[in-house]
């Protein structure tokens, strides 16, 4: 099947925040939000609703897609959330350890749906389209924007708790412990916070991105639960190249607070050993899948600004012939949310966090209808949302050096655009 481009009509606004707020009631509504204008990594928005598919699994199963081969650049069909925890299945060992820890709010399984029809916004070219499988699937979605939805009113969170201030010291010096022995290098450390939800999360989403706009920003309704994704941060992306595909991953590691002095960070050799640590475990990573000869940094120690906090990002780039399942396999979860080694990491996460992290630090990723192309974000600044409880997480990488206060100080820091939604 060939999907179609079709221009929106023009007595439909070409502004997502109406198109959300339109679908926002149906099921499996998404957005994949670039915020309000074109930048890093923020070119296109993509919004969704009504799945004609529906499967949970592992990765590895919900990666085996049929393709429609095409030219068309930009037509997103498949939508996949892979929690957090979903990449230790492989992993024996990782996995009795998680089998012991309490369910997060929301699913631990995969989960993928298939769109017959999705409306984008091109912030470049500042245009509109539907991209649609057929006539009447580009019909069915434009009937729904334009119905006249029942107002879902405001949104807020009251009511905030969070681990204890010298439990999350006590878990910092058990990292610090472990990399004395030599059992880790760093390892991705995050703090829970639980709050109650007044109101419908689409709402809460909106108040989200207005205040906070994120380049790789999310609003995704699954079954039981909404994820609300604040963040900044690319896992893959993957484009059809002469060798198979170009496949690049982006490391974000080392931050300031925004209205910090960039020289600083980059002068700042706890930042960067900690960045350049996460970029070496990502070349390995990518390396595995990888054309031979082809893995490069073309970009190297960048500093990215975004409306909290400001990071270190490189691009780890790659040619492969793998399939996406395999390159899935390779880089997930993201080494600048697990720490090196990436598995003995994972394990130190486990035992200190005492909890399975769900959607946070997972990936959510959108999957065009040749299924070569395909963008992927780390929910990191994320919350789900179920049952008027909502809960989100704030990390920080852990070395050697690392100083308590100050990674306290770093978590709450990441942690403000959801603060900021608290009923004062």
């Amino acid at each position: 099947m060939i999907p179609t481009l079709s221009a929106l009509p023009p007595e439909l606004p070409a502004d997502p925040a109406v198109w959300f707020r339109a679908l926002a009631g149906r099921p499996g509504v998404f957005w994949l939000d670039s915020g309000p204008s074109a930048g890093h990594h923020a070119r296109y928005h993509h919004l969704g609703s009504d799945p004609i598919e529906s499967v949970t699994g592992t990765h590895r199963t919900l990666l085996e897609l049929p393709a429609d081969r095409h030219d068309l650049p930009c037509v997103p069909r498949w939508l996949v959330v892979l929690p957090y925890d979903a990449a230790v299945v492989p992993q024996r060992a990782l996995a009795a350890v998680l089998d012991a820890l309490p369910e997060e709010l929301g699913s631990s399984a995969g989960f993928r749906c298939r769109y017959d029809a999705v409306i984008s916004f091109d912030l470049v070219e500042r245009r509109a389209f539907i991209s649609a499988d057929s006539p009447e699937a580009r019909d069915r979605l434009l009937e729904r924007l334009t119905a006249s939805a029942a107002p879902l009113g405001s949104a807020y969170l009251h009511s905030l708790t969070s681990e204890p201030t010298e439990a999350l010291r006590g878990q910092i010096a058990r990292v610090k412990a472990a990399i004395a022995r030599g059992d880790v290098y760093q390892v991705n450390l995050s703090r829970r916070f639980e709050a109650s939800l007044e109101g419908h999360p689409s709402e809460l989403y909106l108040a989200l991105r207005q205040r906070r706009p994120a380049p790789m920003g999310a609003y995704v309704q699954l079954p039981e639960a909404a994820i609300l994704s604040n963040s900044p941060e690319v896992l893959l992306t993957t484009e059809p190249s002469a060798s198979g595909a170009t496949v690049s991953t982006w490391p974000l590691k080392g931050t300031r607070p925004a209205h910090g002095d960039a020289a600083e960070l980059l002068a700042s050799e706890k930042d960067r050993a900690e960045h350049v640590m996460i970029v070496d475990l990502e070349r390995n990573d990518l390396g595995r899948v990888a054309v031979p000869g082809s893995v490069s940094v073309p970009r190297f120690l960048e500093v990215v600004r975004h409306p909290t906090v400001m990071h270190l990002e490189s691009e780890v780039r790659c040619e492969c012939q793998a399939s996406l399942g395999e390159v899935l396999d390779a880089v997930f979860p993201g080494g600048s949310i697990t720490g090196a080694p990436k598995l003995a990491a994972m394990a130190e996460i486990a035992a200190s966090e005492g909890r399975r992290r769900g959607v946070y630090c997972g990936a959510i990723g959108i999957i065009d209808a040749d299924a070569r192309r395909s963008r992927w974000s780390i929910p990191i600044r994320t919350g789900v949302a179920a049952g008027g409880r909502f809960v989100f997480r704030s990390g920080g990488g852990i070395v050697s050096d690392s100083d308590a206060d100050s990674e306290l100080l770093e978590m709450e820091t990441k942690a403000r655009a959801f603060l900021e939604l608290l009923a004062h």
